[in-house]
């Protein structure tokens, strides 16, 4: 449950996309039962999640573990009930989205830090971290972008093509683009015989005119 609701509140998607999504995990309740539609939904309206129990139409306070804060839990519901809220303006990364936490799984954020020295320079650096919505004690340190970058660039420069793939490769993009030319030159003449036609409408109505055939 607790990956389920940090896909939640880190996609913002509808809880019929988070079912689909836990299906695919395979989430099952206690004794291995599989969870129905109406009860996954009903589970994120539960306050338990966030340290309390509802009790005759009444929060209480608990006194178990959370399993995310209450900021959190009106954060999901805001997202589950569709309504708006203001989203501050933020830069836009390179690689967040695209990969996740090597330690816990949890998607990765970015953040800018600037640091000033005596002597008046200031630099700019770019930070990429967990987001520890899964594991909020993950240990995983948070990289700077240079020293990601060059992490990267390692890896692909050890990628290589095998000569029949690139070869395969180049044979299907030529037969697509092949393919795409077919269509745009049926398209092109498509729209030529119609304009064809309109100009012909259009010059027959104009001679109309003229010898006062037709009036307006």
């Amino acid at each position: 449950m607790k990956k389920t609701w940090a896909i939640l509140l880190e996609t913002r998607c509808s809880l019929e996309k988070l079912f689909d999504t836990a299906q695919e995990m395979s989430l099952k309740m206690d004794r291995g039962v599989k969870i129905s539609r109406n009860n996954f939904y009903r589970l994120f309206r539960n306050p338990f999640y966030y340290g309390s129990f509802l009790w005759n139409d009444e929060v209480y306070p608990g006194k178990h573990e959370p399993m995310i804060t209450k900021a959190d839990f009106d954060l999901a519901q805001r997202i589950i009930d569709g309504r708006s809220f203001p989203r501050a303006k933020t830069h836009v990364f390179a690689f967040t989205g695209l990969m996740r936490c090597g330690e816990c799984g949890a998607f990765i954020t970015a953040e800018e830090k600037t640091k000033h020295q005596k002597n008046g320079n200031t630099h700019h650096y770019t930070y990429y971290r967990c987001t520890r919505r899964i594991k909020r004690d993950c240990s995983e340190p948070p990289i700077r972008s240079d020293e990601l970058e060059g992490q990267i660039l390692n890896v692909l420069g050890k990628i290589t093509i095998p000569p029949q793939f690139k070869e395969w490769a180049i044979k299907q993009l030529k037969e697509e683009h092949g393919k795409e030319k077919i269509d745009r030159d049926d398209i092109t003449q498509t729209h030529r015989h119609n304009l064809d036609a309109c100009t012909k409408k259009l010059d027959a109505l104009f001679n109309m005119r003229l010898n006062e055939e037709i009036w307006p």
